[in-house]
């Protein structure tokens, strides 16, 4: 009677377990701007949270936001549990906060992008991975109306400007160089947003400029907390006389107390005092110059006096435009890196690294660097997962080898599967190629006006 009993028990138990299966609802994702309108450079905080009816199994992979004008980052903390009562019934899970720094003043609008979600469905039994939609939310960034007027608009909490001397310059004479560091320093900011200095050309000293170095300030578990810009400056002095670096000023939005403030480093004056022992080398070439064309001018006509006159005015002209020239190659360098980030980011770059990946022999990267481009590539699109892409490129070779990845990966143990990684990934190049072709011809398709019947 008691077997009997504890039969009906556990065939009970096994329904209440198949129709709690069936009833598991799908995860939800949230997202909320804490801030809705922003100063262009100040970081939008976006709260992402993803709940489950039942709880996690494993970590939620949150994908990386691709937002024109703007710069998103995801900083390394730790997730924050959330809890929600759904139709009475307490939900769980995870948020993790966006920041994001605009660039423009413009209106913004989060991309098509999906957060992987893996959850019980009850007991032991876990659901595939669920790529579950991240709301559009929309946030706006400005420039305040007293500071359109700056030349260069920069807006953070704190900006320091400082300097140092690597030498004296009380007995400094024609022939010596001196160099001279600044460093730029924000808080709440990014560095790419720290402005370049703009240093004049003083007559009697020739100025040499390094690479600046620009680098972003982190702190473990609180992520970028600022940023820093360090320019070394070399002076050389090529006349005795009274000199005076002039002042330097950086106005900034002040983010605290909501107006444009001055950072100021002060002039530097000093003497520079006559040498005789020194030899300017442009006097040197002048004289050497000089007696060349006067013997030439003895067996030649006078057009090549003439030709050396021209090199000679060609290269003071030159030597004069030289800082001109200097800011035009930083302003392409900035753009180069720009460039270099877009290009990081892009979805050829995500693909070269799990083309990569495969070519190691760890299935969890493999996976990783999959997921990773396959979320790049869907990015405003209306699909999101493997599945999706099958159909659309007609590969069903390509959703079958993913398929036994994950088995492999999160099945269960000792189950042999037959995979082959190199295959994996002709199969994925077959279907991006097919996808980028049909993505080509509706792009293209929209370009043609209609015809006029």
């Amino acid at each position: 009677m008691k077997n009997k009993i504890l039969h009906i028990a556990i065939i009970v138990l096994l329904l209440i377990t198949s129709s709690i299966n069936a009833q598991v609802a799908k995860p939800i994702v949230r997202a909320k701007v804490l801030k809705s309108t922003v100063i262009v450079g100040e970081p939008v905080e976006i709260k992402v949270s993803v709940v489950v009816p039942t709880w996690l199994l494993g970590s939620p992979e949150f994908p990386t936001l691709e937002i024109p004008g703007a710069i998103s980052t995801l900083p390394d903390v730790q997730a924050e549990n959330v809890y929600e009562t759904i139709d009475y019934e307490r939900w769980s899970g995870i948020a993790r906060t966006y920041l994001v720094y605009p660039q423009e003043a413009k209106s913004y609008t989060l991309p098509n992008a999906s957060v992987g979600v893996t959850y019980s469905l009850g007991g032991i039994e876990k659901s595939p991975k669920t790529n579950v939609k991240i709301p559009q939310v929309k946030f706006k960034a400005v420039i305040p109306e007293s500071a359109r007027s700056l030349e260069y608009f920069i807006s953070t909490t704190q900006l320091k400007i400082e300097q140092e001397l690597d030498k004296k310059l009380t007995k400094i004479r024609v022939g010596d160089s001196f160099q001279r560091e600044i460093t730029i320093s924000t808080k709440n900011s990014l560095a790419m947003f720290i402005p370049s200095l703009q240093i004049d050309e003083i007559d009697g000293l020739k100025i040499y400029f390094d690479e600046p170095i620009v680098e972003n300030k982190k702190k473990e578990r609180v992520g970028i907390t600022g940023g820093e810009r360090i320019e070394k400056i070399t002076y050389f002095i090529e006349k005795p006389g009274d000199y005076q670096l002039p002042e330097i000023k950086i106005d900034w939005w002040n983010l605290k107390s909501k107006e444009v403030v001055s950072s100021t480093l002060k002039a530097i004056e000093f003497y520079a005092d006559s040498n005789t022992n020194y030899i300017s080398e442009l006097s040197i070439q002048e004289d050497s110059t000089l007696t060349a064309l006067v013997k030439e001018e003895s067996k030649h006509n006078t057009w090549n006096y003439l030709l050396w006159t021209l090199i000679i005015a060609l290269l003071l002209f030159i030597e004069k435009r030289f800082r001109i020239i200097q800011s035009i190659v930083r302003k392409i360098k900035n753009w180069l890196r720009k460039r270099e980030e877009l290009k990081r980011e892009s979805e050829t770059e995500y693909f070269k690294r799990f083309r990569e990946a495969c070519d190691e022999n760890n299935l969890a990267e493999i996976k990783t660097a999959f997921s990773n481009w396959l979320d790049r590539i869907s990015i405003n699109e209306n699909w999101s997962d493997v599945r999706e892409l099958s159909e659309i490129t007609n590969n069903t070779e390509l959703l079958l080898n993913a398929q036994k990845l994950d088995e492999i990966l999160f099945g269960k143990d000792g189950k042999e599967i037959n995979w082959n990684k190199s295959d994996f990934l002709q199969q994925v190049k077959a279907s991006r190629k097919e996808f980028l072709k049909i993505k080509k011809m509706k792009a293209e398709s929209r370009r043609i006006p209609p015809l006029n019947p």
